[in-house]
């Protein structure tokens, strides 16, 4: 039996939905990695007093970089890859293209 065509249309739109909200947190992902190269980050004269421990400092300011950084680029991927997939589905439900091949 073949699937309601209005839920079809639900689990295409939800799809795409999730796809655009992955890809909405690319931005501030991206602006919070942008903002530990300058805001955050001290140098040991900066630092005063606490310069001792400007190493260990800037290894948690390099690190939180990478992670935001890669936070970014993998919502970016994952937002495309939800898009994509949404979009090929639109594509085949409008072709009729699983219900030719009876696989849902």
């Amino acid at each position: 039996m073949a699937p309601d065509p209005k839920k079809i249309k639900v689990a295409i739109e939800d799809l795409a939905r999730a796809g655009k909200a992955w890809q909405d947190q690319a931005d501030p992902l991206q602006g919070a990695a942008n903002a530990t190269t300058g805001r955050i980050n001290l140098t040991p004269a900066e630092m005063g007093l606490a310069a001792p421990l400007y190493g260990a400092y800037h290894g948690i300011c390099t690190g939180l970089y990478t992670l935001l950084f890669e936070a970014a680029g993998q919502a970016t991927a994952i937002g495309g890859a939800l898009a994509h997939a949404a979009a090929v589905y639109q594509a085949e439900e409008d072709d009729g293209t699983h219900r030719i091949k009876g696989v849902w």
